[in-house]
């Protein structure tokens, strides 16, 4: 049995980063281990309730950088942790601190993508940050990508190899829902500016098909504005998982929109329940969409709005059983948790 921390800052939504969090907690408890959560903003009903029984051991940090830094270490102390897991921005700046002042033996970061890469930094307190952030990350025991993509950049940005372990979909409880004839395309997304919703728009002028988004964030309401401005575009901020799947199911399309995504769970959640993919040619899409076999790879936006423009189901070299025992063959969540369990 090891004792284990795990900082995630915030699990206040249902994104990717936050369900393996969830999942990993609960596997790892399940193998025998305590597991801790320290986040700085937890709401149960926001993030994926359906699989937190127990959040007894979830502890949400409130207050500045350094009280939430104080009170940290000292429960890490009281503690005495073996294993600490830091999984998003900034949580690898608390998780080094904490292992120089505690007796933490190990020291994991779960690297989804490299913040500031992705806000390249302008102020001088950032470009110090950026500094700091170099010289820590060699103390790691072991960086976690869910990509080559991520992998690379890692090992570029820092200098350091990393341990690809590739996000995966419970098998055991999504299944395929076809049960209409309704022509639409799909989007599941954070509605962030980072997720290039913005695109959207061009999108629903140039499709005959009904648009579907499913949502929220802060340009929610620049959704419901273009649910008010088009007939063939539906906005909803949530729905549960059997309607998620459904609609899944359902759509002849799903469409995944960012620009250089570093992975893209909701890919592997499309083909699981037997829809093709259409995605710019970037980021982690390139490895998990195989093109005009179960997704469409698009260059630029131009490509993009000519395949949707021009959409025909026969595109695709092969059949929705096919897209889901791919994604059972390559990302499956217990094969993840497995990788996990073994670096652990």
């Amino acid at each position: 049995m090891k004792k284990i921390v795990i900082i995630h800052p915030y699990l206040n939504c249902r994104g990717g980063a936050e369900r393996k969090v969830i999942h990993l907690r609960n596997y790892l408890k399940k193998e025998g281990n305590i597991v801790d959560i320290f986040t700085f903003d937890f709401s149960k009903e926001s993030t994926f309730y359906e699989y937190l029984n127990d959040t007894s051991n979830i502890y949400e940090l409130k207050g500045n950088y350094i009280y939430k830094l104080i009170k940290i270490i000292k429960v890490c102390r009281r503690e005495k942790y073996d294993i600490c897991i830091c999984s998003n921005y900034p949580a690898h700046f608390y998780g080094y601190v904490i292992k120089k002042l505690s007796t933490i033996k190990s020291i994991l970061w779960i690297c989804n993508e490299i913040h500031s890469k992705l806000n390249p930094p302008k102020t001088l307190v950032k470009k110090i940050f950026t500094i700091i952030e170099k010289k820590i990350i060699k103390n790691f025991d072991n960086i976690i990508t869910n990509s080559k993509n991520t992998h690379n950049q890692v090992l570029k940005y820092f200098h350091k190899k990393s341990t690809i372990i590739y996000p995966g979909v419970n098998m055991n409880t999504i299944g395929r829902v076809k049960d209409e004839q309704k022509k639409y395309f799909f989007c599941l997304s954070r509605a962030t500016y980072d997720k290039n919703i913005i695109f959207l728009e061009k999108i629903i002028k140039n499709s005959s098909h009904n648009i579907i988004f499913v949502g929220s964030g802060p340009m929610s309401s620049y959704l419901e504005d273009l649910e008010r401005s088009y007939n063939n575009f539906e906005y909803y901020k949530n729905v549960g998982d059997n309607e998620k799947n459904r609609l899944f199911s359902n759509a002849d399309l799903f469409l995944f929109l960012p620009l250089n995504e570093p992975f893209g769970v909701t890919i592997i959640e499309s083909l699981n329940l037997g829809t093709p993919v259409i995605s710019f040619n970037s980021g982690g899409p390139k490895e998990i969409i195989i093109n005009k076999k179960n997704g469409i790879l698009c260059d630029n936006e131009a490509e993009y709005i000519k395949y949707i423009s021009d959409y025909n189901h026969k595109s695709f070299a092969y059949e929705p059983e096919y897209f889901k025992s791919y994604v059972t063959r390559n990302f499956s969540l217990n094969q993840m948790l497995k990788n996990f369990g073994d670096l652990i």
